[in-house]
């Protein structure tokens, strides 16, 4: 029997409008969808009448008998002296079962919106089907997920839009992108891989330090959002055409690099001005001899094809982060909320297992295509780091000077930087 779910636009009806969803159709992850059918008041007013009518049908039905069949066939007289005894005909009774009305008891079955612009089968659009499945799965069913892939709602900009207006309940943006609307969030963009404790320092800083917490969370509160939790970034790593394991032999070279590029003149390299479309026939001619970018958009590139030698810095992004509207937060119960937090954190190492496995399976294809692989030694890997960050955070402290956070900014970069092992100038004040 198909199950009947009352809910109005992915929650319970409101009085005076019921709304059956039936299984209709398969969304793009798969799973069934409900079709909405609208019943009004006088619609509804109407079927109750039509409904009543027939119950009392069945029911004087039911309650009635037929008349008994009285008639009897008598022996024609006999002049014997034994009479033949009469015969009788029992009376001929129909009876009508008794009708049962059987009422399927009725669950209420929450749908949330949720808008990316990834594709269903990318890594990270796996990562948010998983979410979807754990929270589906710790509230049986309760609480179901329609995923609009492939940007359908649009583009990767408009995320924080789509969320704070509450066009859809839960988005996954990168939070670089949007440096200006959350420069809180958007300064965690990186953290170090080989920093002991460091791996989960923008975890800590949004939902751990007080300080720090109270600022990021409502920072995403005037975008009218909740922050759930963060993937799995992916790993930096350097390409160059002649080998170079170390940062001294790195020092020098001439880089295409995107937001590295600060760090990589404090190292002594110079950085051309191409853009990502621009760099393989950039390598290919000569005008520069370095790369440094994240190993997907490296390999994506084919830049490996003239730069075959590659070391990874330590370096990881963050990730992306799961938000969620805020009014649609606020209805959600206490538990359910837990649930949410419970599914981010699970969600969190799946997104990391997953960029690993992704990280071995594309170093051993590059070895196969004769790529010379390397890492930085720990040494290097922390001088790196404090480069990267002390440029990052130079550039983040003149965006909030422009947007009047300048306090709030030194709060969260003092603690990134104590959690990372960088050395923090007094007054958070970067030369």
């Amino acid at each position: 029997m198909r199950r009947v779910v009352i809910t109005y636009k992915g929650r319970p009806a409101p009085d005076g409008i019921i709304c059956l969803q039936t299984a209709a159709r398969s969304d793009v992850r798969g799973a069934l969808v409900l079709k909405r059918v609208s019943v009004s008041r006088w619609g509804l007013f109407l079927g109750l009448v039509l409904l009543l009518s027939v119950l009392q049908g069945v029911v004087l039905g039911a309650c009635s008998e037929a008349e008994p069949d009285t008639t009897s066939t008598s022996a024609a007289a006999s002049t014997d002296v034994t009479a033949a005894p009469p015969t009788t005909v029992a009376p001929s009774v129909t009876t009508i079962p008794p009708t049962t009305s059987t009422t399927m008891p009725v669950q209420e079955s929450v749908v949330l919106e949720f808008a990316t612009t990834l594709g269903e089968h990318d890594e990270a659009g796996r990562v948010i089907r998983h979410f979807c499945d754990r929270v589906e799965e710790s509230t049986a069913g309760a609480f179901k997920f329609y995923v609009h892939f492939d940007g359908l709602l649009g583009g990767a900009t408009e995320e924080l839009r789509l969320v704070r207006s509450g066009s859809v309940d839960l988005v996954f943006p990168e939070p670089s992108m949007f440096p200006d609307q959350v420069p809180l969030l958007s300064s965690l963009a990186w953290r170090p891989g080989t920093q002991p404790g460091a791996e989960g320092y923008p975890r800590d800083l949004v939902f751990g330090e007080q300080d720090t917490a109270s600022l990021i969370q409502e920072e995403a509160a005037i975008k009218n959002a909740v922050i759930l939790g963060f993937g799995a970034g992916d790993a930096n790593v350097f390409l160059t055409r002649e080998g170079a394991a170390s940062l001294s032999e790195l020092a020098g070279r001439r880089f295409y690099a995107g937001r590295s590029a600060a760090a990589l003149e404090a190292l002594g390299c110079t950085v051309e001005g191409l853009s990502a479309a621009e760099t393989y026939e950039g390598l290919s001619g000569g005008a520069v001899d370095a790369v440094h970018s994240g190993l997907g958009v490296a390999t994506d590139m084919k830049w490996y094809e003239v730069t075959p030698y590659l070391t990874f810095d330590g370096v990881y992004g963050t990730g992306r982060v799961f938000m969620i509207n805020r009014d649609t937060w606020n209805e959600l119960p206490a538990a359910v909320q837990a649930k949410l937090y419970e599914a981010a954190d699970d969600t969190a190492e799946f997104a990391t297992e997953l960029r690993d496995g992704r990280v071995d399976e594309s170093v051993g294809r590059l070895e196969e295509r004769g790529v010379v692989v390397n890492t930085l030694g720990p040494e290097d890997a922390a001088r790196w780091w404090e480069l990267f960050f002390r440029a990052r955070a130079a550039a983040f402290m003149d965006r909030a000077a422009r947007l009047g956070i300048v306090e709030d900014m030194m709060v969260v970069l003092a603690a990134a930087a104590k959690a990372t092992g960088v050395v923090w100038p007094e007054g958070g004040r970067l030369e």
